[in-house]
């Protein structure tokens, strides 16, 4: 049933959003068919429930790394999910956690993020990625203090 609820053609967009928003911490991460169904809506044309499930996926499944994978297919990627995904990572290093930092990946995260920022003609993304590289600079900057 919830599985319906969240891939689920047919559901209402508000109900399917509301629905990944709500159960994201509840989702048996052990049950293929949830992550399934998060990677398939992950896809959806609408902003709300592509944000939801890509921020679900990312703390239930970090293995998943949908994030890291629409980074660094930019090209191939649409603006919308560029834009969401740049959303949620702002998210993700405002809480990361200085135990869990990996600097190479860091620095490869600000590189690719540099790329997108100048090959991307998009006014959104381009006031999201400022942010995000702010974020890792920060991080940057509590690592060596």
């Amino acid at each position: 049933m919830i599985v319906d609820l969240i891939s689920g053609s047919r559901v209402d967009l508000s109900l399917q959003t509301i629905t990944i928003a709500l159960l994201h911490n509840n989702f048996d991460i052990q049950n293929e068919a949830y992550i399934s169904a998060l990677l398939l809506a992950s896809d959806s044309e609408s902003d709300d429930v592509a944000y939801n499930t890509i921020k679900a996926l990312e703390r239930i499944c970090p293995e998943c790394t949908i994030t890291q994978d629409i980074y660094n297919n930019f090209k191939n990627e649409s603006s919308e999910r560029i834009n969401i995904t740049s959303k949620v990572l702002v998210r993700y290093y405002y809480s990361y956690q200085l135990n869990r930092i990996n600097r190479d990946e860091l620095d490869r995260f600000i590189e690719k993020s540099l790329e997108i920022y100048n090959s991307i003609d998009n006014d959104e993304i381009r006031s999201v990625i400022p942010q995000l590289l702010l974020s890792c600079q920060t991080l940057i900057s509590r690592i060596i203090i």
